[in-house]
């Protein structure tokens, strides 16, 4: 993947719930692919109030199994090598109170839950 292309290939590599490159990318119910920590928030989320769990992309009822996405993980990495930053906010996730926190190999790792 070219560095031009980087800005044109980034919306194929973030996760629908996040705005942010794929963590852990996994494939859901309804053949979506999320960052497993935002879609397994996501069910946490529905399940704690009591609410059958949803597609966030369509909100049809799914189950909650999910399968590692191999090809997207891949994709990922590809976009990454081209020079791409791997979140367009340093901080922690836009959509939850997840911090992120870079450790010596540059993984960011997930220290805490979704918001209420």
């Amino acid at each position: 993947m070219a560095v031009a292309a980087v800005d044109d290939d980034r919306w194929s590599v973030e996760c629908p719930i996040t705005n942010e490159v794929f963590e852990n990318p996994v494939r859901a119910e309804d053949g979506r692919t999320y960052s497993r920590h935002a879609i397994e928030g996501w069910f946490q989320s529905q399940q704690s109030e009591g609410r059958p769990t949803t597609s966030p992309f369509t909100r049809a009822v799914i189950g909650t199994s999910l399968s590692d996405d191999l090809a997207k993980v891949r994709e990922v990495e590809e976009y990454l090598e081209a020079g791409a930053p791997p979140s367009p906010r340093a901080g922690g996730c836009s959509s939850c109170n997840e911090v992120k926190v870079a450790s010596a190999g540059g993984i960011e790792a997930a220290v805490a839950g979704m918001k209420e």
